[in-house]
């Protein structure tokens, strides 16, 4: 790979272009940040662009969470044991 500067030179071609990413913004095991983020996902799209940018510049699908009864002990020890509510996608 050719390089110019401190990043590869096919990174040109992408200027100007949109692209929706699917980022992994889960919590590490150790906690320790190198500010880096793992990409899942890209598309680029541009029927699926054009139809999420049409809804604003900073909207990201959420996943509905039902409310919590903080009088039922079963509702708070349900919550957090799904280990499908632990992992985070999001669009940016």
């Amino acid at each position: 790979v050719d390089k110019v500067g401190s990043y590869p030179l096919e990174f040109d071609s992408l200027v100007g272009k949109k692209m929706l990413f699917t980022v992994d913004a889960g919590v590490r095991p150790n906690n320790i940040s190198d500010g880096s983020i793992r990409v899942r996902r890209v598309c680029s799209d541009s029927v699926i662009i054009d139809k999420f940018c049409a809804e604003g510049p900073f909207t990201t699908p959420v996943k509905a969470i039902p409310p919590i009864d903080l009088d039922d002990d079963d509702d708070l020890t349900d919550a957090s044991d799904s280990a499908e509510d632990s992992e985070s996608s999001d669009f940016v």
